[in-house]
């Protein structure tokens, strides 16, 4: 019986079933993820891997789909879409008018509880790149705000309608009778020169239609020529190497999980024999009297802990060192496609130190400055339309200006006091006013001028109650 735990042939035996237990564990490992070291879900994303040049009605509707699927199930997808959002917008843009009764007006429209543009505005950006367009449309309400403008000793009031802005989904401009393309009516003459919007959609589960005049939308889109009437998500062709990304990740997870199978391996070494073995154990009651009492022995399959016996650990061998820059060329491609640095792709700056980083910062400065100069763009037209409301309702006299500036606040300050420095001497010399100083260093002018009038007070309140000591 002894000699059956220990030959040669048992050892190999028990190396043979170590051996099918880690395999059967690799194997497991890699039924349970059939996707790997393959494109899982390669129609999911098609269109967004920017394999086509024009794009019709259905595939947009996809592409919009899959833009929201990947914006929300995907990290880096989500990272990069809020990062645009962020960079592009900042905490606030300021919006100013030279006319102080329009600007006073457009404060209070920002403000009203309809309204609260400065969430809607970030709300305006996300849609933008994520779907590559947006629909705001405009209501009259009967909601009224009440605002004021001019110097101290000289201030005006005014009160008056506003109106209201809610986003249409872009799968909802369509044309149901494919009259017109891709749901925007257009001069025949000029496919800039938009007309109207067809929107169809469902209410209360029935199918509703609507011809919307152009005057009551503004629609934003990106990604494309002027000549076209839809925009496209700023995922396209990122949106492959963000993918790619997220399976090499995978891919490199699973390769560990398999290092981590190992087999277990046995070798008799010296003296230790059998026979050795045998020596250290007995059958049961076949101790002679008067003799040592050996230990009993173990049952079949057993680890002996014992001289003589080496054990021995064995990892697969798996080796993909060569594949440890694969991510980051990844990364790189992104950088590419989006004009963004690596370390806001990749969010680890530990290969750059800080005059690496100045130089990197320039063209992405330049490509948000082009962003922003888009953007601005739209908000200027919702300003425009605002005014024009104001007007029309006589909230705002008919000589206001409708035109303004949109200032985004400064997006790498690299020495703040040098810049401040350079503000005050801006100042000074008049060639920038105190509230576009106070856009650029990213501070909401309106809210800090009530703040510092509100600090004004209390200090003077101090400062009577210690001229009369009797004032309570």
């Amino acid at each position: 019986m002894l000699e059956r735990i220990f030959p040669a042939w048992a050892v190999k035996r028990e190396q043979a079933r170590l051996t099918a237990m880690a395999y059967r564990k690799a194997v497991q490992i890699w039924e349970s993820t059939p996707e790997f070291a393959q494109d899982d879900d390669e129609g999911e994303w098609s269109q967004l891997s920017g394999n086509k040049e024009h794009y019709s009605s259905d595939d947009l509707d996809t592409m919009r789909q899959q833009a929201r699927s990947f914006y929300y199930k995907d990290p880096g997808a989500r990272g990069l879409i809020d990062g645009m959002v962020r960079f592009v917008l900042g905490r606030n843009a300021g919006v100013m008018s030279e006319d102080e009764q329009a600007q006073s007006y457009w404060d209070a429209w920002c403000k009203a509880r309809s309204v609260r543009f400065d969430g809607r505005s970030k709300e305006l950006v996300r849609r933008l790149f994520r779907d590559g367009e947006f629909f705001l449309r405009f209501f009259p309400t009967n909601d009224e705000v009440a605002f004021e403008w001019g110097e101290e000793g000289n201030r005006q009031t005014g009160k008056g309608s506003i109106m209201e802005i809610r986003f249409i989904d872009p799968e909802e401009i369509k044309d149901k009778t494919n009259t017109h393309s891709h749901g925007i009516e257009t001069d025949p003459d000029d496919v800039e020169k938009v007309l109207a919007y067809h929107r169809a959609f469902f209410k209360d589960n029935v199918e509703v239609s609507d011809v919307i005049d152009a005057e009551e939308i503004i629609h934003g889109k990106i990604m494309c020529d002027g000549n076209e009437k839809r925009g496209v998500s700023f995922l396209v062709g990122v949106a492959k190497y963000l993918k790619s990304y997220r399976s090499w990740l995978d891919d490199r997870i699973r390769l560990n999980r398999l290092r981590n199978i190992f087999n277990l391996v046995m070798t008799p070494t010296g003296a230790m024999t059998p026979a050795n073995i045998k020596s250290q154990f007995s059958d049961e009651d076949s101790t002679p009297t008067g003799s040592t009492a050996s230990k009993k022995i173990p049952k079949p399959g057993t680890i002996l802990a014992a001289k003589g016996v080496g054990w021995e650990f064995k990892n697969l061998n798996i080796n993909a060192t060569d594949t440890k820059d694969d991510g980051r060329n990844i990364e790189r491609m992104i950088c590419k496609g989006t004009g963004l640095v690596e370390g806001v792709i990749t969010g680890d700056y530990s290969n750059q130190n800080y005059a690496s980083a100045l130089i990197a910062e320039s063209p992405m400065v330049r490509t948000i400055e082009d962003w922003q100069d888009i953007v601005a763009e739209f908000i200027e037209q919702i300003f425009q339309k605002v005014i024009q409301y104001g007007k029309a309702e006589g909230a705002v006299s008919q000589d206001a200006s409708e035109e303004c500036s949109v200032n985004f606040a400064t997006m790498v300050h690299r020495n703040l006091q040098e810049d401040t420095t350079a503000y005050q001497m801006h100042r000074m010399n008049g060639w920038a006013s105190s509230k576009t100083i106070s856009t650029k260093l990213g501070y909401d002018y309106e809210e800090e001028r009530e703040q510092m009038a509100k600090e004004d007070e209390e200090e003077m309140g101090k400062e009577k109650q210690r001229e009369e000591p009797g004032l309570t």
